[in-house]
């Protein structure tokens, strides 16, 4: 792969930035900020690097100060909740090993809690992966610490049953129990997703899709979010999410056995159907397609509208969107991510 090792550097001058700041801001908000940049970068956008840097900067709060160390961190996954004291753990480990062993290490442990805090774990872990695959620096080791922290510090898996059925995703989705119409969806995703994962029916819904191949289960469920998407905007905040932690779930698989990979998908799976129990209005039919209304942007003019939004939610989705769409030769996710330039912009 061929690298341009200056606009590599400016990303890495963006790490740095971010570095400085805490993982979350304004009560419980993810920072975006790293992965948003990362995906700048990987997009082409690389123009609008620096003023997006400048532009999210100011509203991220300050890096928390690490209090107690990690002695054995296997043993303190889902029970340490402080982010510093893990990242102190992981760039002392990262140190004393490559980030790719690492990474082989961890994730069979992590991609259970696909969900952990509506999935930025997995995206913050997956995007510095695509940065470190690009371009090793000290910057991006220190940038998959701090991820890698972030996961752990938040850590906790959404239950579901393993795809083992006959169902199209289409179908499967259609069986997913919906929280009423009266329910509060106020607050964080993640309270919402384990309102519906305690419905009578969710075992047997995540259960009745029909397996098939990692890769292919992450497409799915990621075109079925793309679909959802256009079907429920302007009300469909989360289903952005729902296209872009299974499309950046892909980038996981290369460092994981074959067993993990298909943990990963089922917990992909887990996560968009818990999404549509949650978010799809109570009553009534999925439809199989989005709106086919105008055709988007081509992909060079996606990419400078999406970046010039400024939008980290954007940025992220139209990078996924471009890679779905992509692998699958399927226009609904840039009807969905044009979608989204317009609102945003």
């Amino acid at each position: 792969m061929d690298v341009d090792e200056t606009i590599e550097e400016r990303l890495d001058h963006a790490y740095a930035k971010f570095g400085a700041t805490a993982p979350t801001y304004g009560g419980g908000l993810a920072n975006h900020g790293p992965m948003a940049a990362e995906a700048v970068v990987a997009m082409g956008g690389q123009r609008h690097l620096e003023k997006f840097v400048a532009s999210y900067l100011p509203k991220l709060d300050v890096r928390p100060e690490p209090s107690h160390p990690i002695l054995d961190g296997p043993a303190e996954l889902g029970a340490t909740r402080e982010f510093a004291d893990w990242s102190v753990y992981f760039r002392a480990e990262i140190a004393a090993a490559s980030w790719t062993e690492i990474a082989r290490q961890w994730l069979p442990d992590l991609v259970p809690g696909l969900a952990t805090a509506a999935g930025h774990g997995l995206l913050r872990v997956a995007h510095v992966l695509r940065a470190l695959g690009r371009y090793d620096s000290i910057a991006r080791r220190d940038e998959l610490a701090d991820a890698l922290a972030y996961w752990c510090a938040a850590f906790a898996v959404l239950p579901g049953a393993d795809a083992s059925g006959t169902a199209t995703i289409d179908d499967a989705l259609a069986m997913v129990p919906r929280l009423p119409i009266d329910v509060d969806r106020a607050g964080s995703i993640t309270r919402v997703l384990r309102r519906v994962v305690s419905l009578d029916g969710w075992t047997e819904a995540t259960a009745c899709l029909a397996p098939c191949p990692p890769d292919e289960m992450l497409r799915q469920v990621a075109l079925a979010s793309a679909n959802a998407y256009l079907q429920f905007t302007p009300d469909a905040f989360t289903f952005i999410h729902g296209v872009t932690v299974p499309t950046m779930a892909g980038v996981l698989l290369d460092y994981l056995h074959e067993s993990d990979q298909q943990v990963l998908a089922n917990a992909a799976w887990h996560f968009v159907a818990a999404a549509v129990g949650g978010f799809a209005p109570a009553e009534g039919p999925l439809d199989a397609a989005g709106p086919q209304s105008g055709p988007p942007a081509g992909r060079a003019g996606m990419v400078d509208m999406a970046c010039g939004t400024r939008d980290d939610h954007t940025i992220k989705f139209v990078d996924c969107a471009i890679a779905l769409a992509t692998r699958l030769g399927d226009r609904v996710p840039l009807l969905a991510a044009d979608d989204r330039i317009v609102r945003t912009s």
